[in-house]
This record gives structure tokens, C-alpha cells and sequence, in this order.
């Protein structure tokens, strides 16, 4: 049995509203079904679906303007080449970090913005982009949780390359028990589990077609399926590990959906000139006026003098310029529909209105037709093989949960009330300046 004024906090990160009720109204995810029967509801994810900026806000309480975090990456990068954020650069200190919670020992696993690892009260396994030796804290973690025969692994040992279905399936299972198992051994060592399971999304990215193949019939055959099912039998283990003195706090931070394309912005802002390349097909950075942003921020930058090492666009140039732009991206249709790519084009600052709106994309696309995206900046967009994948991220996600303070509760929320409910779980007043609510109030 677990000790007292146990919380367990997990994420099972693309779980979207539409597949998993239609699997919990077909009969399965016994656990999950039992659990959101009685508490839980609707989770929306951030203004755009991502889970750098989606995390975040959940775990530190405040949206995207006021962490200046829209993707795993900076938007804007002096060089052109996207750097990914790192823990030293956050501008928002995680519930883990903050002094209220000095008396909490903490377990966090796998949650983004950890990464470089840093000292907490307890044990923290970073969210890793990059193979690296440094992907825990204490520093020798890893190798004592393998000595003990917990060995664990992250998602950047497994990223999908076209490789043979069994053969990867069998590579992001085999990752993500390892990742469970972990949790379970140092529930044992703490007062706060915060743990990210990621199978459900990396799966979805790439066999979302699968749903709608009529090579599985069975529906149960399909990889997204088994990825539900494993969470499933999760949620059943910490059930098991609960008594009357434990919270466990279940939620997913987005959702998911077929997509059919990833469409170049830069290939249509180069029709127009907004984009130069150079003979050897290279972008030319000193006749571009405006390029893609980094993939899934969905949005456009202008090459401004003074932010970028080659911009050509100067302040006094950069409402008419960007102007010049956003009517131009109005205007343009989609080949494969013949109706608009997108529903709205909005100036950055207003679409995100807050501290580090600067950090923003100058200008913001909202999709008229989500199963049709921006491709994003070329150099990570080929790295993680895009154009390989069916599925992408829409804003519904779930939460559920057990517990005395839990059961019973059916309420919806967003990201932003994560924080604001794991204070209330841990009997801890709701700092003022959260602008979320607690789930549990």
C-alpha cells in the first residue's frame, strides 16, 4: 500500500474525447470507463495543440503568453536554426519548483521543460529531444534505477524513421512499460508522482490512418488501440495502489485527429516573393521577407532587422509589411478542398496577449480544416519525418480521477486548471495569481 497524502498525477499524453469514448461505449478501458462514469469531463488543450506549451501551462499555471512557450522550440532564433528550450530558459517555475511546496517530495517523469535537469526535492527523469547523459536528477538515477532492475529509456531511442510496423510497435511498447515501470518503483520514495506516458501519442501521429483502413477490420488490431489499452491497464495498476489517503489525478493534456496533409507556407510564400532561395535552393535570408514558423506553432515570422542575423524588414516597415502578408495568406485555397486553408489570420500579439507575446509567431493561423496544417520550418519538420504522419493534435482532451477529494466531481476545465487543482489535492491555497480553477472546488 502506498503512504499517506499520496498524489499521483498522470498524463496520457493525445488521449483525445472521440476515440476514447468510442472505445469506453464499445465496451473497453474498463478502468478509464469506471473512473470518468462517476468524475472527470472535458480538458482543453492550448489555443494551439502542443505539448511544450500544453505542459507547461498545466505545471506551471499560466498560459502560453505568460511562459513564452509555443512549441518545444524558440520561435524566433537569431541564426534561422530552431533551438530547442531548455529548463534555464523558462520563465515560469514549475508546482514542483515553487516554495509552497518545499514540504512535498516529488517523483517527475518525462514532463516537458525539465530538461536540462536541475536539483529538486526528490527525483526528477527529464523530457529529452537529444540522446544525452545528463536526462536525470540525482545524476546517477538512471544507473541505480537499472542496478535495481528498473531500467529506463527515452522516446529519442525510438524515433519512427518508415520502419517496419512490428518491429517499431514492439521498440515504443517495450520504451513505455520501461517508463511505467520506473513510476511505479519510485512511487514508492515520494509524496508526488507527476508522470507523462507518451505511447498514445506518438502512435497516433503515425497509424491514425489505421482507422480507417479496411486492412484492420478489427479495430482492436490497430496500434492506437493497443497504446489505449496499455493506459488502460495502467490506470487499473495505481487503482491498485491506492488507499483512502490517495488522490490519483488522470488527465490528457490534447487530443487527436486524422490529418491528411502538411502543407509548405514557404512554397506559397515564395510564390509571391516573400521568400527568396538561393540557386542551390537554400533559403537566401537577405531577400526573405517572411517565413514559416517552427512546426506546430502554426504561424509566420518576418525577417526583422535586429532579431534576425539577416533581417531586411525594419520596425518602421513591419505593420505594413506583415499586413502585405496576412492578406496574402487570406487569400489562399487549398488545392485539395477548393475552400480556404485557413478560418483566421491574426497578428500574433493579439492572438496571444500577454507578457512574452513577443515570443509569439507575428502572425498567427488558425486552420479552417485541421486535417490540413502548416508543414513548419524544414530543418525539424524532415528530422522527425512529418510527412509520414496521419494524425495530429486537436484541443480535447480528458481529466478523471479517484480519490475523496475527486470522486464525484464532474466539471470541465482546460490545461490552465491543472495547477490550481494539484494545490487543492495537497490541501495548499491556490496561489493568487493563477487565472485557472480548481477542478475539485
Amino acid at each position: 500500500m502506498v503512504q499517506k497524502e499520496k498524489i499521483i498525477c498522470i498524463v496520457l499524453e493525445g488521449m483525445g474525447t472521440k476515440l476514447l469514448n468510442q472505445y469506453m461505449n464499445q465496451g473497453y478501458l474498463k478502468n478509464i470507463h469506471s473512473l470518468m462514469r462517476e468524475q472527470g469531463g472535458l480538458l482543453l488543450s492550448s489555443k494551439v495543440p502542443y505539448e511544450g506549451s500544453a505542459l507547461q501551462t498545466a505545471f506551471t499555471g499560466y498560459q502560453p503568453e505568460e511562459t513564452g512557450v509555443y512549441s518545444y522550440w524558440h520561435i524566433h532564433n537569431y541564426h534561422y536554426i530552431p533551438q530547442i528550450i531548455t529548463s534555464d530558459q523558462l520563465e515560469k517555475k514549475s508546482i514542483w519548483q515553487r516554495e509552497e511546496m518545499n514540504d512535498r517530495r516529488f517523483a517527475v517523469i518525462n514532463i516537458f521543460g525539465t530538461h536540462k535537469p536541475y536539483p529538486i526535492n526528490g527525483y526528477m527523469l527529464t523530457y529529452l529531444f537529444q540522446q544525452s547523459l545528463r536526462a536525470c536528477y540525482p545524476e546517477n538515477l538512471i544507473r541505480e534505477l537499472s542496478k535495481a532492475g528498473f531500467p529506463y529509456g527515452n522516446d529519442v531511442s525510438a524515433l519512427y524513421t518508415g520502419t517496419e510496423r512490428e518491429k517499431f510497435l514492439n521498440m515504443i511498447f517495450q520504451l513505455e512499460k520501461k517508463r511505467i515501470n520506473v513510476a511505479f518503483e519510485l512511487l514508492k520514495k515520494v509524496d508526488v508522482l507527476i508522470a507523462n506516458f507518451t505511447i498514445v501519442d506518438r502512435l497516433s501521429h503515425f497509424y491514425m490512418q489505421e482507422l480507417d483502413s479496411e486492412v484492420f477490420q478489427e479495430k482492436t488490431e490497430s496500434a492506437i488501440f493497443k497504446a489505449y489499452e496499455l493506459m488502460d491497464e495502467t490506470v487499473g495498476r495505481f487503482l491498485d495502489e491506492m488507499d483512502k489517503d490517495t488522490q490519483l489525478f488522470v488527465f490528457s493534456d490534447l487530443g487527436f485527429g486524422s490529418l491528411r496533409e502538411f502543407f509548405s507556407l514557404n512554397s506559397y510564400l515564395e510564390k509571391e516573393n516573400f521568400l527568396r532561395r538561393e540557386k542551390n535552393g537554400q533559403f537566401d535570408w537577405k531577400r526573405t521577407i517572411a517565413f514559416e514558423s517552427i512546426q506546430g506553432s502554426h504561424g509566420v515570422n518576418i525577417n526583422l532587422k535586429g532579431l534576425y542575423r539577416d533581417g531586411i524588414v525594419g520596425m518602421e516597415q513591419f505593420e505594413s509589411v506583415r499586413n502585405e502578408v496576412m492578406e496574402y495568406l487570406n487569400k489562399l485555397i487549398n488545392p485539395k478542398t477548393g475552400l480556404p486553408y485557413f478560418k483566421a489570420v491574426i497578428k500574433g500579439e493579439e492572438f496571444y496577449s500577454g507578457t512574452y507575446s513577443n515570443k509569439a509567431p507575428h502572425i498567427m493561423l488558425e486552420a479552417f480544416d485541421e486535417r490540413y496544417l502548416p508543414l513548419g520550418d524544414n530543418y525539424w519538420a524532415e528530422h522527425v519525418h512529418r510527412h509520414y504522419q496521419s494524425g495530429w493534435h486537436r484541443r480535447e482532451g480528458f481529466w478523471t480521477g479517484k480519490g475523496n477529494k475527486i470522486d464525484g466531481v464532474k466539471k470541465d476545465g482546460s490545461v490552465l486548471d491543472i495547477s490550481p487543482t494539484l494545490f487543492g489535492l495537497m490541501n495548499k491555497s491556490v496561489p493568487i495569481e493563477f487565472k485557472g480553477k480548481s477542478l475539485i472546488s
